[in-house]
């Protein structure tokens, strides 16, 4: 590789040496945008140190050489480049060790930016210290830590001192980890189900859960959406099931189609009038009719919140309530000012469905 290259031809020529063909192909495993690499490569824009740190990890090549051929370096004597190529240096390498712990302590599935329950409460005790000292907080996240680092733009010894804060988490959570093999075992966190492969492959997992004490389970998978909202399951939760087991009509059950690999539905089921239906727990959601493609694979017996209900949850079924209480007080008020009983709009209602059953089937055969 030439040394007079300049810094854009230099990052191409490390890109395509590192293995990566295309811009777009960096882009996606570094997090930087392939707009932001063509530019630099294209020498329309001087990358920024930050994004010279990120570079050197997937380049294999230092930090320091990158800013020294970004010409950061320019006009210093060469016994301080010294120094500071190796400030640089330390201070990468701590990044990507701090960032390999954060990535290490994450929780994978859906939600991959988060910490699990017990790390975010390893962080907060093991952590009290280093905030008193630094009198600061931060949100107890992967986003939460990064930020935070970054705004206090830490000497060599602070960054040590966090990393250690983070090998001390990693520790506990392994010894709590193998303490509670002694426990009922985890089951199976599925995500999308592949529709060749049996239900329990691991191809099918994205996490594993641990069921609290008394719960028998042998697949989880986690709520999606606010279809079952109403019934107390919010997006995120994990939802436990018992495979096998017949289902009764008002159960709530998990359900996947056979022909297609996608995530589990979660729904009542309900029989009615020799039909099998899913049903949410959300008016706003319609009845799914199950066919031949949709197969039963578990009825749920527990659930794991991994956080506390949030304002938003609360303020949602409020308002679902107040439309749904606004609507049925002026229906019922009218039926009182007409002296129309119960009775009555049970049986019009009756009516109107025979009515328009009827109507259905005139439609789909004319001479019924």
């Amino acid at each position: 590789m030439e040394d007079n290259l300049s810094v854009g031809k230099y990052i191409r020529e490390l890109r395509l040496k590192a293995g990566y063909k295309t811009q777009k192909d960096l882009s996606v495993a570094s997090g930087i945008s392939q707009t932001t690499l063509s530019r630099v490569e294209g020498e329309i824009q001087k990358p920024f140190p930050d994004t010279l740190m990120t570079l050197s990890k997937y380049l294999q090549v230092s930090y320091a050489e990158l800013m020294m051929k970004a010409g950061y370096f320019d006009g210093m004597p060469e016994e301080k480049k010294e120094l500071v190529a190796g400030f640089f240096d330390d201070h990468s390498r701590l990044n990507n060790e701090i960032e390999s712990a954060i990535l290490s302590l994450s929780k994978r599935g859906k939600f991959s930016i988060e910490f699990p329950r017990e790390v975010i409460d390893l962080i907060e005790e093991e952590s009290r210290n280093f905030r008193q000292k630094h009198e600061i907080s931060f949100a107890y996240t992967p986003g939460g830590i990064r930020k935070i680092l970054k705004e206090l733009d830490l000497d060599i010894t602070s960054k040590m001192d966090f990393l250690d804060i983070l090998n001390r988490v990693k520790e506990k959570q392994f010894s709590l980890y193998e303490h509670r093999e002694s426990d009922d075992p985890a089951v199976p966190v599925l995500g999308k189900i592949r529709d060749s492969v049996p239900l329990l492959d691991e191809s099918n997992w994205e996490e594993q859960a641990r069921p609290p004490a008394g719960i028998k389970a042998d697949f989880a998978t986690r709520a999606e959406g606010d279809r079952m909202i109403f019934a107390g399951i919010h997006a995120g939760d994990i939802v436990l099931f018992r495979e096998g087991s017949e289902p009764y009509s008002g159960q709530v059950v998990a359900i996947r189609d056979i022909s297609k690999t996608e995530n589990a539905h979660i729904g009542y089921f309900i029989e009615n009038d020799g039909r099998a239906l899913l049903r949410s727990a959300n008016p706003e959601y319609e009845d799914i009719e199950l066919d031949a493609d949709q197969q039963i694979i578990g009825a749920m017996v527990g659930l794991i919140r991994e956080s506390a209900p949030s304002l938003f949850d609360y303020e949602f079924m409020l308002t679902a309530k107040s439309g749904a209480n606004d609507r049925w007080s002026k229906t019922i008020m009218s039926a009182i000012e007409l002296g129309i009983t119960p009775e009555a709009i049970q049986s019009m209602i009756e009516m109107h469905a025979t009515m328009a059953l009827n109507l259905i089937k005139k439609k789909h055969d004319p001479e019924v």
